[in-house]
């Protein structure tokens, strides 16, 4: 994670490639200045444990869900296809949606694309 651009480089330098999209993107402004000012409070990683880096993140993610009050149905999946939905909902482009949460276009018109307000507009204004 780059502070000062503001960027999330989602695959680890140290990971061996796979054909999953693991796309850099950019951090929401109102996170960049939290993850600002925990920096000052931490060492140098994002989620850590007595100054260590976290390797595993299932007790992590369950005391997270527990204490935001979601339930145990809830995983870091649901959270994407929500950011997704959102995004849609909001009526930001498939294309800009699909880079920003590294899935391709298609996958996000075909799963997605009823969320978006514009969904068939122009075929129910054709006649």
């Amino acid at each position: 994670m780059d502070l000062k651009s503001g960027l999330l480089f989602r695959g680890a330098e140290e990971r061996i490639a796979t054909n999953k999209r693991q796309t850099t993107c950019p951090l929401p402004r109102k996170l960049i200045a939290h993850l600002r000012r925990a920096r000052k409070r931490t060492t140098r990683y994002v989620i850590e444990y007595d100054g260590r880096r976290v390797q595993k993140l299932r007790r992590s993610w369950r005391s997270a869900c527990e204490a935001a009050g979601l339930g145990k149905d809830v995983t870091p999946r649901t959270l994407r296809h929500t950011a997704v939905t959102w995004r849609l909902l909001k009526g930001i482009k498939t294309w800009d949606v699909a880079a920003y949460v590294g899935m391709s276009e298609k996958m996000v018109r075909d799963n997605y694309g009823h969320h978006a307000p514009d969904h068939l507009q122009e075929a129910r204004d054709a006649i």
